[in-house]
């Protein structure tokens, strides 16, 4: 018998160890890859924390400043402290008001054109 000859005897349990260290390698490889996966998951999470606790510090801050600034007595008082303008005097002060809106009776009106 040639030593490249095998005969089926020999085969098998060079394919049988063969296949087992086939199988513990891709075990290894998958136990591997799902820690990888699950550090890299972890990182994300901790990542997007701080990320929401900053954005939630600026939003309430956005707020704060919508409180401060919303008024134009406030808003007055802003730019006389930052910009040096003088005080509105009375005559230059523009007044908003809003007048609810008054629903009609489609029968009144009616009787009103005759």
């Amino acid at each position: 018998m040639k030593y490249w000859e095998f005969s089926e005897q020999d085969i098998k349990p060079l394919l049988s160890s063969g296949l087992i260290i086939v199988l513990v390698f891709l075990l290894v490889f998958g136990y591997l890859y799902r820690n990888i996966q699950m550090s890299t998951v972890r990182y994300e999470i901790s990542r997007l924390k701080k990320q929401e606790k900053t954005v939630y510090l600026e939003l309430e801050d956005l707020r704060l400043q919508i409180a401060t600034y919303s008024t134009a007595s406030r808003l007055e008082n802003l730019f006389q402290e930052k910009y040096g303008y003088l005080p509105v005097q009375l005559g230059q002060r523009i007044t908003t008001l809003k007048i609810p809106e008054v629903k009609r009776d489609p029968d009144l009106e009616s009787s009103l054109d005759d």
